[in-house]
């Protein structure tokens, strides 16, 4: 179960307006501006991992104690903060198919 503080924040992350959200990667640098999907938005707050660009040079991984990805936390990073395996696929079949972060926040409120 994900810890209520990191709930708080990432909520908070998701309202804040201070993300572009993104689609199929955790980051994307497209023109000069980075977009983020909302498990994007969580590692970036919350992780003390790295982000590495990949060789196109538009599609970030996010590297956490060994592991890495760039479509979905790494394994050991999802695990660390709580977040099931079937809500990670839950919210990023949201976050794909054109839900809000605002709609996401609410859902991740209601249900986690």
């Amino acid at each position: 179960m994900i810890k209520r503080a990191v709930k708080k924040r990432w909520i908070a992350a998701l309202r804040s307006g201070k993300y572009r959200q993104g689609k199929g990667r955790l980051c994307k640098t497209s023109k000069g501006r980075s977009k983020f999907c909302c498990l994007g938005v969580l590692g970036n707050e919350e992780l003390d991992g790295e982000w590495e660009l990949g060789i196109d040079d538009r599609v970030w991984t996010l590297r956490y104690k060994g592991d890495a990805d760039f479509s979905v936390l790494p394994r050991k990073a999802r695990v660390d903060l709580g977040l099931s395996e079937v809500d990670e696929d839950k919210l990023t079949e949201m976050n794909d198919t054109g839900h809000s972060f605002k709609e996401i926040a609410v859902w991740i409120e209601e249900n986690l």
